[in-house]
């Protein structure tokens, strides 16, 4: 974003503070994202066992690898 605010003329007092703000919210968003996540997973595995929250993960993790080899053979 910086060559681009550049190419576009925009001052550098104006570029500055709103890609601070763009940096600490993204930074935020992605912490507490991992954060809520790993709750979740706590909830999931007191509520269900150990065992059932083991093959939770192993379906999304398989779903997504089917996703992905189906979405290379489209390619």
């Amino acid at each position: 974003m910086p060559a681009l605010a550049g190419w576009s003329g925009m001052p550098y007092r104006t570029f500055l503070p709103w890609n601070a703000t763009g940096g600490i919210a993204w930074g935020l968003a992605v912490v507490l994202g991992g954060y809520f996540a790993g709750l979740s997973y706590e909830r999931v595995a007191q509520w269900l066992g150990g065992g059932a929250a083991a093959v939770v993960v192993v379906i999304v993790v398989a779903a997504v690898a089917v996703h992905h080899v189906r979405r290379r053979r489209i390619a």
